[in-house]
């Protein structure tokens, strides 16, 4: 009622973990957490500090000279407060004597020498101090900025000797497994020469033409053939073979794509979810999806799978066995017997 009559509203209280803050230089108020120990003013832009017991101070108060750190004048001269705390053992009249002793920059105060020119230093001449720029964000940060989510700044891997699984960030090169301590490698291999090396690693493998693999394993998750292979494949991913020549070991994939011009003999099983065939093959395929064969693809062998698209002109020379469930392998894949025959293109 008395609020209404008297035409004055009285403020909501703040809550208790936030307090009223007065700019010592220009008197702005405004709203701070308790817990804040230095901020800056948001009508002036002098830089504030809160002490222990809860008094605001000015960075101008503490450093009288503007410095890099804490610019708090613009002007060439600090104002006369400054000089006063800076010299206390002046007077005023010795004080208003020096050179930018007074608040007309020289003389003493409503008074200048001839053939100078005086300004009176007023709050319009001051620069106003931005505010410190943000720290640097990592990368989850900026990608939640950017609209991802966490999933996409993680990627799942799996534990070459016990399969445990896991997740790690997407920028990292190696990891090692939380349960039996192996290491695990997230490269991506390019091969360009002769090795005997198991390959093993949760990213990409390319062989160029002049490679050449004779170890007894190559896990990776994607895989480019264009020179000559011999070892036990197991691929997450694609399997892409632009070659000609003979693989001795099994292959597992969930995709594998012989490339038009490619004539390859798999000596042990193929193990895929999708097949597609646009070059020459000779191998038994076991398919847990569809098996696509091109116009200029020929298959040399039986083939096992849910689907089979064979186009005009492609070639199918094997029994067909048309399953309902999903055709089951062992995902471990056997050791390499022999050498292997033939070379790259």
């Amino acid at each position: 009622m008395l609020e209404r009559f008297s035409g004055k509203r009285e403020r909501p209280a703040l809550p208790k973990n936030q307090f009223e803050l007065a700019c010592p230089l220009c008197g702005s108020v405004q709203v701070e957490p308790r817990l804040v120990q230095t901020t800056f003013c948001r009508k002036c832009g002098e830089h504030l500090r809160v002490d222990k017991t809860g008094r605001v101070v000015a960075s101008a108060r503490i450093n009288p000279v503007p410095s890099s750190i804490y610019p708090a004048m613009s002007e060439t001269e600090p104002p006369a407060a400054a000089h006063a705390e800076a010299e206390p053992g002046l007077t005023g009249s010795e004080r208003a004597d020096r050179p930018g002793g007074g608040l007309l920059g020289s003389g003493h105060p409503g008074e200048h020498r001839e053939g100078e020119t005086v300004s009176k230093i007023t709050g319009r001449n001051r620069r106003s101090v931005p505010p410190p720029a943000a720290p640097s964000q990592g990368g989850f940060h900026r990608m939640r900025d950017l609209g991802g989510s966490r999933q996409h700044y993680f990627k799942e891997i799996e534990c070459f000797d016990c399969g445990n699984r896991h997740k790690v960030g997407r920028s990292a090169r190696s990891a090692t497994c939380p349960a039996c301590g192996g290491p695990i490698c997230l490269d991506d291999i390019e091969i360009d020469g002769n090795t005997s090396n198991p390959v093993r690693t949760r990213g990409d493998v390319f062989i160029r033409k002049t490679g050449n693999v004779q170890s007894s394993e190559l896990r990776c998750r994607d895989l480019k053939l264009f020179g000559v292979l011999s070892a036990a494949i197991e691929c997450s991913g694609e399997f892409l073979v632009q070659a000609t020549g003979t693989i001795i070991g099994e292959v597992h994939c969930r995709r594998l794509v012989i490339d038009k011009g490619s004539d390859i003999h798999f000596m042990n099983n193929i193990f895929a979810e999708e097949v597609e065939v646009r070059g020459r093959i000779l191998g038994h395929i076991q398919c847990s999806g569809s098996v696509s064969i091109a116009a200029t693809g020929l298959v040399q062998g039986d083939v096992k799978a849910r689907a089979v698209s064979l186009e005009p002109g492609g070639q199918l020379d094997g029994a067909m066995n048309i399953v309902r469930a999903p055709v089951v392998s062992s995902m471990v894949p056997p050791q390499a017997t022999a050498p292997v025959s033939g070379a790259g293109p």
